[in-house]
């Protein structure tokens, strides 16, 4: 951090802590979690060339609960589903420990406890529903606003950055060659933009008005300067469900869709062919470390392992400094591999985990459409969609960024059922 601005917009961040009463504590999680929405390098808190900036949200998000624990009354969501759930948390968790303990009599490091306490964050579904629930209405939607507010400002730091109109971060130090001739970086990415866009994208089809078109165009240039694929197909499924789901389907209506789909082809062939060229490459015969056979061979190989040495439990939680032990082939560095979710959560958990996860997020998703009347319910369900859309092309989607999962589930949930419960008592 070298710029004066940078400073000052810290100082306005945390000022804003004294706005909350329950979660000032998850608040300053929120702006660890997002590099203090794009102002500071996601290297800011690094120690030893290690980001511990997910494990210091965690502590803050504990601090949250043993706050809210200690010096509040907390009524309990009197729901069977909310009850259901929280069992399958329990159990995935459960699950999660036993691979842990695992890893560690089968001789691996201490270590081990790392990957391990990036994954664990859905154990903060249970109490974070339970506090969100039991905070009033006016504090909970100052938090989303913030939210919201903060993403917008950060993705504009994000385009203004890619344009070299200000400096806050060196992006040479975190380019990443794709394929032959595209370089791209996330550092500065809106770690948030999935749900908040989803709320403006619903809103656009209901009340389009200069202000949301023009934030929605803001959102969409991020997308196409992260020059990124994934986040470009995620995002774009986004759009084509919230059609599906949530608004009726007419002939205006897929005209209006196809000639934004047309015109967003168009602004992607003009401006970024090296990204197009990028992402036919992918799919060549040429041997590398980005083509879509590496990571399928990549894949295969973790799972074809990890069903011979333990297909229950899996693996185990096996850092990078012991990854050498199990002579892998493609990228033998390391055992969670960085581009695809799924072979992860396989090689960490075994069979076991993968059906109690894949049952816990179905779970989730039905829970949501259940209750998706409430506004609140259609923003969490199309951010759903594009996080899962995300686990093909992301190893660290519900791994480092479990813990932004975790809250913004039991965010959502909470809203749904204390307004659920506002309009029974008004009736």
């Amino acid at each position: 951090m070298n710029s004066p601005i940078q400073f000052l917009g810290i100082l306005f961040l945390i000022y804003l802590t004294i706005k909350f009463k329950r979660l000032w504590s998850i608040y300053i999680s929120i702006l660890i979690m997002s590099d203090c929405f794009g102002i500071v390098d996601r290297n800011f808190l690094s120690f030893n060339g290690l980001n511990f900036k997910w494990f210091y949200a965690s502590i803050f998000i504990l601090v949250g609960i043993i706050y809210n624990y200690s010096f509040f009354d907390l009524k309990k969501i009197n729901s069977k589903k909310i009850t259901k759930l929280n069992y399958l948390v329990i159990l995935f968790t459960t699950v999660q420990i036993i691979s842990l303990f695992l890893t560690l009599i089968n001789g691996y490091s201490l270590f081990s406890i790392i990957p391990f306490l990036e994954f664990v964050p859905f154990i903060f579904i249970i109490p974070l529903t339970h506090i969100f629930y039991n905070t009033s209405y006016k504090e909970l939607e100052k938090l989303q606003r913030y939210i919201v507010s903060l993403t917008i400002l950060n993705c504009i730091i994000f385009l203004l950055t890619r344009f070299n109109l200000i400096s806050f971060y060196d992006l040479n130090e975190s380019f990443v060659g794709v394929d032959r001739d595209l370089v791209r970086s996330l550092t500065g990415w809106p770690i948030f933009l999935p749900i908040v866009f989803a709320q403006f994208y619903l809103k656009f089809n209901t009340k389009a008005n200069k202000k949301i078109i023009s934030i929605l165009f803001l959102f969409l240039l991020v997308v196409l300067f992260s020059y990124t694929r994934s986040k470009l197909l995620s995002f774009g499924l986004m759009i084509v469900f919230t059609h599906i789901l949530f608004t009726s389907i007419r002939i205006k209506t897929i005209l209006k869709v196809m000639g934004g789909v047309l015109l967003f082809s168009i602004i992607t062939l003009s401006l970024f062919e090296k990204n197009v060229t990028a992402f036919t490459e992918r799919f060549s015969n040429e041997k590398g470390v980005d083509t879509v056979d590496y990571r399928y061979l990549g894949a295969a190989e973790r799972i074809s392992k990890t069903l011979n040495e333990n297909p229950f439990f899996g693996l185990g939680f096996i850092y990078k400094n012991d990854a050498d032990k199990l002579h892998l082939q493609y990228r033998s560095d390391l055992l969670l591999f960085p581009d695809m979710f799924w072979p992860n959560l396989i090689s960490t958990t075994g069979l076991v985990g993968t059906v109690v996860f894949l049952y816990l997020l179905g779970y989730i998703g039905f829970l949501f459409f259940t209750k998706k009347h409430d506004i609140n319910a259609q923003y969490f369900i199309i951010y759903l969609i594009g996080t899962i859309a995300l686990t093909a092309a992301s190893g660290h989607i519900f791994f480092r960024q479990s813990i932004v999962f975790s809250l913004l589930t039991a965010f959502h949930i909470a809203l749904i059922y204390k307004k659920q419960n506002i309009l029974k008592l008004t009736t």
